[in-house]
Formats: C-alpha cells, structure tokens, sequence
C-alpha cells in the first residue's frame, strides 16, 4: 500500500515502479509487470529500467527475457555483463549455437573468460568434437569453472587411455600456481578416485602429504 501511495503521488519513481512488480512476481498477481512495461513504454530508451524489467522476466518467462536482453545487448553492443547474461538465457533455452556466439564475442572482449571457454568447451564436447573442448576447458583458469571444466577435460583424456597428458597437466598447473599446491593435489586426486583410479589418486595424495603434511583434506 505504501508503494502505491508514493506511486499515486509521484507515478514516475522508477525504483517504486520495479520493486511493485517484484513484489506482484512474488505473489503471483497476473499483470504484475504492467505499470512497469507502461513505464518502460513510455522511456524506451531507459536501460537501466530494461535491465531491471529483463531480470525480472528471467525469473518466469526465459524468452520474453531474450527478447530484452537483445535490445540491451544492441544498444550496448561492448557490455559483457549484458552479453554474458544474454549467452546464459540462450544457453537455458537449449539454443546453444546462439550461446557460442556470444561467448565468442565475450573472448574478443577478453571478459567473462573462464566462463566462455567452460560454456564453449561444453558445446564443443556435446557436439563430438573432443578436441576443441579440451582447447576450451584447458584455457580456464583457477576460478569458479576451473574444477568442472579441470573434471571435463580429465574425462575426456582417461577414456582415451591418456592418463599421462593429465598427469603432465597438474604438473604445469602446480608450477603455474605456488599459491594452490595444496588445492590441485586434492582436485586431481578426486578425479582418479572419480575414475577409480585408486592408486594413482594414492600418489598424488602421498606427493601432497609430503610437501603439505599439516593438510587435513590431503590426510582425509
């Protein structure tokens, strides 16, 4: 109630505007975006409002929200937040040669990485092609990705009987990494033990207790 009332007095208020439709989202009211797509109606050119409306829809209708996210990614064609979430919300819809697209455009952006390599590298192994997802996967760095795409490119190199290119692999990261050590003897341990790989994983977690004997997740 009392966001209508400061709707009533100033109709304009445009965080008013939004947090009313996120509300109404909440409650499940039909037509809770309807002040706002009025609003946003009347100030097409507001993207911080798109952007807020294009949220909003993300949360209920995943191609309303594409169609948003593509105004807001051709008006701002260099924003790789807009891209990024644009790339995921195709992704979602199972549109994946679209997705790539935009990976690839955040790549030339050099933004969003880690995160277009994992999703290219994906897109890459589901369509057959291993080599190319390895390229991808190998490329993400120590982040949010770096253990899923890490998992993807070790299966993919042990059911082709190359468990010493993985072997080699954490051996570069550990020297590209001093400050992880501890964290990628771990990493590549659960991965052989993943592929039941006992003894293997029992090397490297004794390589790491060696260099590391106060770790309680190496000792574990």
């Amino acid at each position: 109630s009392q966001i209508r009332e400061l709707l009533k007095n100033e109709p304009d208020q445009l965080q008013a505007v939004v947090l009313e439709a996120r509300i109404l989202q909440v409650m499940g009211k039909k037509n809770s975006f309807s002040r706002l797509l009025n609003t946003l109606q009347q100030q097409p050119d507001n993207d911080r409002l798109r952007l807020q409306y294009a949220r909003l829809l993300t949360q209920t209708d995943l191609n309303a929200a594409k169609e948003q996210f593509t105004i807001l990614v051709n008006n701002s064609p260099d924003n790789a937040d807009l891209i990024y979430s644009h790339a995921l919300i195709n992704w979602e819809l199972e549109e994946f040669d679209t997705a790539s697209e935009y990976f690839h455009r955040l790549l030339s952006l050099n933004n969003h990485t880690n995160e277009a390599h994992f999703y290219l590298g994906k897109h890459a192994e589901n369509n057959g092609d291993n080599e190319a997802a390895l390229e991808h996967y190998l490329l993400v760095t120590l982040g949010n990705d770096f253990v899923a795409a890490i998992h993807r490119a070790a299966s993919i190199w042990l059911d082709q009987g190359k468990n010493a290119e993985l072997d080699l692999h954490f051996e570069q990261l550990r020297k590209d990494n001093p400050r992880a050590l501890a964290r990628l003897f771990l990493i590549e341990a659960e991965i052989l033990l993943k592929h039941h790989l006992l003894s293997d994983a029992n090397a490297v977690l004794s390589r790491g207790i060696d260099d590391f004997p106060d770790a309680i997740n190496l000792r574990y």
